[in-house]
Parts: structure tokens; sequence; C-alpha cells
């Protein structure tokens, strides 16, 4: 992918327009399935003697809620996003504010012009090597947070970490964090309708084949057209909901990836920081049943692959290859909020990494743990 930004400040624009296409196509998901849920709930009530006055009164009173709602989740996650987030990770915390962790990120902040380094914590006991970037304000990003597990800083030299924490810098620049964790608010509460919807069906089921037994006629078509386009609509709801986001957690990764150069000026050091990550996940597959890649793993520098999870799930070992052998994997998940690590090296390549003969030095994962530098 032939990604090359003009300016910072042009790439950083064109980031902002893409999460708020993103928020407000989820945002449209939420209230749709909002309408959904109504319109099968009155529906569901009265069965075939539905009043269509009444009906459009609860399509718009419906509509008119998704409002609100998004507007608590965003103020939900201005609030208390870094610390949702933190809790969810796992792992022991310590905060950060000595050592070469700590100089690295002050060397960063000074590049990206903050005029103090944010906060850094350490995960102890996390078991994989990762980094994230929370919270943090458009005009104020040091009041960010940078976190570093200590398996990445044993597994990655200076250089390949002065690099991971350079993309991590450019997520509180572009306060892209705080917004991706909006989406995935939304996205849960799309969910949750979805199970109401189901759940409210189900219970329903009986009432409303005795009612419209009982009654027929009046707009019992009507009502059938009704409840199965807000079936439609609500079982689709989730599925579009999480491409849209995906779509932009991958978009932002590589925004990420060249903002990060630009201020770091190594992107070999950045490629060779993907590649080991991902080659200790390929050496060690269970790390991918880990809390860090629940609901956080869209915040992180890194996200498992297909083809890493899939051979964590299948015990034919045959299947697995060799620890590069499917690196460079180059099939598609949509629903991946993490480009895959061909395409990001690729970008970086063409930014001027050199790769070829990088051979990344990938420990057991028994070995990595207790050596924060």
């Amino acid at each position: 992918m032939g990604h090359q930004p003009t300016t910072f400040n042009e790439s950083l624009s064109q980031l902002r327009r893409g999460i708020a296409v993103a928020w407000l196509a989820n945002v449209l998901v939420l209230q749709l399935s909002i309408v959904a849920c109504a319109c099968a709930a009155y529906v569901g009530t009265k069965g075939s003697n539905i009043d269509l006055n009444t009906l459009g009164m609860v399509i718009l009173i419906s509509a008119g809620v998704a409002i609100p709602v998004a507007m608590l989740i965003i103020l939900y996650s201005y609030f208390f996003s870094t610390r949702t987030v933190l809790s969810a990770i796992g792992g022991q915390k310590r905060l950060v504010e000595q050592g070469m962790i700590y100089n690295i990120v002050e060397e960063m902040a000074i590049a990206a012009g903050m005029p103090s380094p944010p906060k850094v914590y350490v995960l102890i006991g996390t078991g994989v090597p990762n980094a994230y970037a929370l919270g943090g304000k458009r005009k104020k990003p040091q009041t960010g947070t940078i976190i570093v597990t200590e398996e990445l800083g044993y597994l990655l030299n200076r250089e390949q970490l002065q690099a991971v924490i350079s993309h991590e810098m450019s997520h509180l620049t572009a306060e892209d964090n705080r917004v991706m964790t909006q989406l995935v608010a939304i996205a849960s509460v799309i969910s949750i309708l979805q199970s109401a919807f189901i759940y409210g069906s189900l219970s329903s089921n009986n009432r409303n084949r005795s009612n419209s037994n009982s009654s027929g006629g009046g707009h019992a078509v009507v009502a059938l057209v009704i409840f199965l386009v807000s079936f439609c609509v609500i079982l689709a709801a989730p599925a579009l909901s999480n491409i849209a986001r995906a779509y932009m957690s991958r978009y932002r990764e590589q925004q990420a990836d060249s903002h990060g150069v630009s201020l770091c000026r190594n992107p070999t050091a950045l490629a060779q920081a993907l590649i080991t990550i991902r080659a200790f996940h390929q050496a060690n597959p269970h790390t991918v049943d880990n809390s860090m890649y629940g609901s956080p793993g869209s915040l992180a520098l890194y996200a498992p692959e297909r083809d890493i999870i899939e051979s964590f799930h299948n015990s034919d070992q045959s299947k697995k290859g060799g620890m590069f052998e499917r690196a460079m994997n180059k099939r598609r998940n949509f629903s991946a909020t993490h480009p895959p690590i061909w395409e990001r090296v690729d970008a970086l390549i063409a930014m001027g990494a050199y790769v070829q003969d990088f051979v990344p030095h990938v420990p057991q994962h028994q070995q990595i743990s207790g050596h924060i530098k």
C-alpha cells in the first residue's frame, strides 16, 4: 500500500476526517438498530392491530434516542476511557519516571513538540510484547498515557523501542485512541440491542401468534414486513459496525506508522520491531489467548493475525509451518483491527526501511519475563 503522506498536519487532518466518517457511520447503524428494536417491540405488542400513526411516532422518537446515547458514550470515553482500558488489559502496572523507557518517551515527546512527556507505565506479567497509547487531548497530547509491557522491553533493542514509542506518540497526537474507544462502545451497545431484540422476539412469539390468530386482518402484512425488515437490520448491524470500526482501526495504524517514522526518522527500526513481535507470537501461538487481545486489542501496537490464531486453535502441528514461512501471508481479513504485517512492512520499505537481511531473535515465552530495561 503506497501511502506517503505529504506533511504531518495534512495526514493528521486526513486521519481525523476518516475517524469522523467512521464515527458517523457507527452512529447511523446505532440509530437504525434502536429504530429496529422499537418497531419490532411495537409490532410484537400489537400484532396485526398496529396503528400507522403511532408507528410513525415510535420511529421518530427511537431515532432521536440514538443522539443522547451517542453523547453519553462520548462523555464516558472522555472521562473514563483510559481507566477502563487499563483495567481490561490486566497485568501489574508500574509508573515509570526514570530509566531507558522513560528517556525514550521524553525524547519522542520533544520530537512531537509536547511541552512535557505523557505518563509512562510498564505492564508486568502480561506474557506478551506490546504497547498502547491511551487518552490524550487534541491540544494536550501530553495528558495521555504510554504503556509498554516488560516483555517488549526485553525483546527489542533501543532503536526499535524508540520507533514503537514514536508510533504510540502519534496516536496521542491524533487523539484517535479515544475515538476508537467510542467506536468500540457503540459496537457493544449495538450488540446488546441485538441480544435484546432476539430475546424479546422469542419471548413474545407465542403471544403474537395468539393475537394475530384472534384478530386477523388489520395490518398483518405491514406488521410482518416491519418485523422482517427490523430483524434484518438488527441482524446485520453488529457486523456493519465492526467492519467500519475495523477499517478505521487499520487506517489509523497505517497513519501512526507513518507519523512515528516522521518522529524517530528510522523506518527500519519500526519494521524490525513489527517483524520481531510477530515472530514471537508465531513461535508462541498460545499467547494469542491473552486478555490483552480482548476488547483492548484494537488499541495495541500489534494484534495477532489470522494464521497465528488458526495455528493456536489447530492442534495439527504440521499445518503451522516454519516460523517465517507464513510471515508475509497476504490473505485479507476485513474484520481485523490491524493491517497485516506484510502491508505495514511494505509501507515502511517505501519510506526507506531495509529489512532484507534481518532475522529477529525470538526467545521462548518463559524466557522474556522480568527483563524491563
